[in-house]
């Protein structure tokens, strides 16, 4: 059994995907998809998302886009706040912070978040303790960097980020199926690195599997009309890329998937486990 663990319950895994639906608070993200600018249109796009078949949602209010104007942990509150607020009053899903400030996802656990989703990489932040005292749900990222950029050795980069992660984890208390590890598609990394790992996560899994056994964590993948899909178009026209490349990293073992087209990813991971239950039949 996979099993995904939060602070209000759990997600079974096991022959099936869960999908993340995208709801940034944010004036600037790169997609118009999920953008929503007040408290009121996030609770709206929440109840379309969950209705669509979301999972999870992941709220943000710090965009990560390149160019981006870095917020500090009191402005992003400012605007994480009241959306966090108006989303949990508007649903029961299980609700993901993205942020990488310990201060933030302390208070969003505090206000109705479930999870943290940490894209910073960092493993002495305080993000695992904090996650295991409030027994919340953890997603670490593989951190971006200048030795991620020519491809060439991003899925070993990958690998050797998310064993760090369960060792640290574990010595941490945090129970393994509370912890999911993301390999950071576009942050920091060209355009082909980026599908070899999507094309290695198979690779990478079983190194896990060594490690941790059957309680290694699931992996997440966020390609989400990333550049590296087709770098010759705008990121709205990329919707089509994104469900073809989150089909194959369904195929090659991710488990969670986050998306800014909840119906499509949810149409599309639904039909590939079919095939991979077939396949496991002969």
């Amino acid at each position: 059994m996979i099993l995904f663990t939060h602070r209000s319950g759990s997600i079974d895994l096991t022959g099936r995907v869960a999908v993340a639906g995208i709801l940034n608070v944010t004036p600037d993200s790169f997609l118009a998809v999920g953008r929503c600018p007040d408290p009121e249109a996030a609770a709206a796009h929440a109840r379309r998302m969950a209705a669509e078949g979301a999972d999870i949602l992941d709220i943000g209010a710090q965009s990560t886009r390149p160019g981006a104007v870095l917020l500090s942990a009191a402005e992003e509150w400012a605007r994480l706040g009241p959306a966090l607020a108006a989303v949990r009053t508007a649903t029961s899903l299980p609700l993901s912070v993205d942020t990488f400030y310990r201060e933030v996802a302390e208070k969003a656990l505090e206000n109705g978040a479930d999870i943290i989703n940490d894209i910073s990489g960092g493993l002495e932040n305080g993000m695992i303790s904090l996650a295991t005292a409030r027994g919340a749900g953890l997603i670490l990222m593989r951190p971006g960097g200048a030795n991620c950029r020519d491809g060439t050795n991003l899925p070993e980069l990958t690998k050797v980020f998310f064993t760090a992660a369960i060792r640290r984890a574990e010595t941490a208390g945090l129970p393994l199926p509370s912890l999911v590890l993301d390999p950071g598609i576009g942050f920091g990394s060209s355009n082909e690195g980026d599908a070899a790992m999507i094309a290695q996560l198979p690779w990478i899994i079983d190194g896990l599997q060594v490690l941790a056994g059957t309680a290694v964590p699931a992996i997440m993948v966020g390609a989400s009309c990333k550049r590296f899909l087709a770098p010759d178009r705008p990121p709205a026209d990329r919707l089509s890329a994104t469900v073809a490349a989150h089909a194959v990293a369904v195929w090659q073992g991710a488990r969670l998937l986050r998306v800014h087209d909840v119906a499509a990813a949810r149409q599309s991971a639904d039909l590939v486990m079919r095939f991979m239950k077939q396949r496991n039949t002969l």
